[in-house]
């Protein structure tokens, strides 16, 4: 008995102990080599531009962060870590839920520890403030620590240090709050998927160096990439790059094969189809979620309505004029 309440006492202790240490970010900084182009191809080139140049510049029309709006797999994280590679910066990372998770902080107080940190490390240096899941945090609130969040976000931003760069990543922008996006605060730029040229992009950069070119198959193995870019229409990054880890597996150590890469691809396709019912059902599910969410905002306007003297004295007045309802 005495050893079991000892053991009950102990973990008590390390419960308070990780407690008094929690935070619901990650820390870190990215190799000054990471490359852009293997992970989503070109297109995303000119965002990543336009990005860099307002951190180094802090020009008077630069937003105060972006937000990265497209579907999962298509880099959004990736190309965080890229401008934080490329600004020699460290990188405080958290998902938009996060500052709602802490047992001992509510989640405003979460989001100034956040902020602070940032402010503590910015006076050394560049810091991207990388919000993954931002939707988690920023839809249009319903209850009063939800509108707290956002105020509290809103002011943040608007007193950036210029050191600190917002970003943001989200798959669902509709259900956001409006007024994160007025002038001078956040800006979406989008994340689609990879089109074929930049399919065979980055399968070719993901595959250079265990493929073995030489006069025989060189044709052979250029036609089978080709086939495959044309063919894989909605694979994202992600996909593409568990396609090219498979073909590799599949070749056993020896330079990737023309029938490695095909059967690759049709493993790769069939859990693809697998992967896109889940998320179609996902959204399905999204939209009655939504579809909820308006129905409780409408029955709570409503309820608030009632209870107000104007609600009251209608209701005195249907009770009293029949007929007056309609």
């Amino acid at each position: 008995m005495l050893k079991h309440n000892l053991l009950n006492f102990l973990l008590l202790l390390s419960f308070i102990k990780l407690s008094a240490q929690e935070n619901w970010w990650k820390e870190f900084n990215v190799d000054a080599n990471t490359n852009v182009d293997e992970v989503y191809g070109k297109k995303i080139e000119a965002h990543l531009k336009e990005l860099l140049n307002c951190a180094r510049n802090q020009d008077a029309d630069c937003p105060k962060g972006y937000v990265f709006q497209g579907p999962p797999g298509t880099g959004k994280t990736s190309i965080a870590k890229v401008v934080t590679a490329k600004l020699q910066a460290t990188c405080l990372y958290i998902g938009g839920s996060g500052f709602f998770h802490s047992s001992k902080d509510s989640a405003v107080e979460s989001m100034s520890k956040f902020f602070q940190r940032a402010k503590e490390l910015a006076r050394k240096g560049k810091v991207i403030q990388f919000i993954d899941e931002f939707d988690n945090m920023a839809l249009k609130p319903v209850y009063q620590q939800d509108i707290d969040v956002l105020n509290g976000f809103i002011k943040e931003i608007s007193v950036l240090d210029p050191n600190i760069h917002i970003i943001a990543a989200t798959h669902n922008k509709q259900s956001m709050e409006p007024s994160l996006f007025r002038e001078n605060r956040l800006k979406v730029m989008l994340v689609p998927l990879p089109d074929e040229t930049d399919r065979l992009a980055i399968l070719k950069g993901k595959l250079q160096i265990h493929i073995n070119y030489d006069a025989n198959n060189h044709k052979a193995i250029d036609n089978m990439l080709n086939k495959i870019a044309k063919s894989s229409n909605g694979f994202d990054g992600a996909t593409l790059n568990a396609l090219a880890v498979r073909a590799i597996q599949y070749s056993q150590g020896k330079p990737v094969t023309i029938e490695a890469l095909d059967n690759a691809f049709l493993k790769t396709n069939e859990k693809h189809k697998v992967y896109q019912d889940y998320v179609n059902g996902h959204a399905i599910q999204e939209m009655r979620n939504h579809r909820k969410e308006q129905i409780e905002l409408e029955y709570l306007k409503n309820l608030k309505e009632k209870n107000s003297w104007r609600g009251f004295l209608k209701q005195v007045l249907i009770a009293a004029i029949p007929g007056l309802s309609r």
